[in-house]
């Protein structure tokens, strides 16, 4: 087996696997009790692989001369890939959602966070214009009568410092920045582009089961070593020197006599004269 060969085969494998997690995972989730669920998980995981022998079963079907049980195999492939297709498309897209719901979730505390440092922000200058904040120092030497005040205020700087610390615990991600960058360039609607990057994989990862299967299972077997045929220069080196042929001749008084028939002289090596 050759490395081009051994990779697509690899590469073939690869994707009925991914298709048959896609397909038993999103079946998986479409219920909620165990038998259910293993109901699910067995059509799911058994339409996935018709889809992918259906097409190889028809060729050897058609080969064999049974053409009614090939066009049906051939039919019934249409169904299935429609099926699995469906079920990878479906899985992809409640794992991206999924995904998209985290980091919304984290976008949403941090505009949160961010509103709400805003408003302590803005308290803390409010603070700092009154004439408490100068008549304590900053707060560094309060007397009785701005000791309330200074509580407030270190109150707020608290909070601030909290609320920074959060900040930065929820980092800054885009839910969808691949599709951000799509939507600036193409100009496409957010749907249609989500629409288009969750169904293209799942399209392209079945064709790759289904129809990279028949090519593998149609691709010609390496044969057998044959050795060269002899050439003529072959066999004139290797054949024995010719003998003379024996011919029987009769002579006057009956008796059978064998002579030799000579062959034919060689004539003499051409040879070439230069002049000068």
């Amino acid at each position: 087996m050759t490395f081009p060969t051994l990779t697509a085969r690899l590469g073939v494998y690869t994707a009925l696997i991914v298709t048959l997690w896609f397909n038993g995972s999103y079946a998986w989730g479409k219920a909620v009790e165990i038998p259910e669920r293993i109901g699910l998980v067995a059509l799911a995981l058994a339409v996935d692989l018709c889809k992918s022998g259906f097409l190889a079963a028809a060729s050897h079907c058609w080969h064999h001369q049974a053409r009614l049980a090939a066009t049906a195999l051939v039919v019934l492939w249409f169904p299935a890939i429609a099926y699995s297709t469906f079920c990878g498309y479906a899985s992809l897209t409640t794992n991206r959602a999924q995904a998209v719901a985290t980091d919304q979730h984290s976008a949403d505390a941090r505009t949160r966070i961010t509103d709400a440092k805003k408003r302590l922000t803005a308290d803390l200058t409010t603070a700092q214009s009154s004439p408490l904040w100068t008549a304590s120092a900053a707060c560094t030497a309060p007397k009785k009568p701005q000791q309330a005040f200074c509580e407030n205020v270190g109150n707020i700087t608290t909070r601030l410092a909290e609320l920074d610390a959060r900040l930065n615990d929820q980092g800054v991600r885009d839910p969808n920045p691949e599709l951000s960058v799509l939507v600036a360039v193409t100009g496409l609607a957010l749907p249609a582009l989500t629409l288009i990057v969750t169904a293209w994989p799942a399209i392209l990862a079945e064709l790759v089961a289904s129809i990279g299967f028949y090519a593998l299972h149609r691709a010609p077997r390496p044969e057998a070593p044959r050795s060269a045929p002899e050439s003529f220069l072959d066999k004139v080196t290797t054949d024995p020197a010719p003998r003379h042929q024996n011919a029987t001749t009769s002579d006057p008084r009956g008796s059978n006599v064998a002579s030799v028939t000579p062959s034919k002289p060689k004539p003499p090596p051409t040879r070439i004269v230069w002049q000068e």
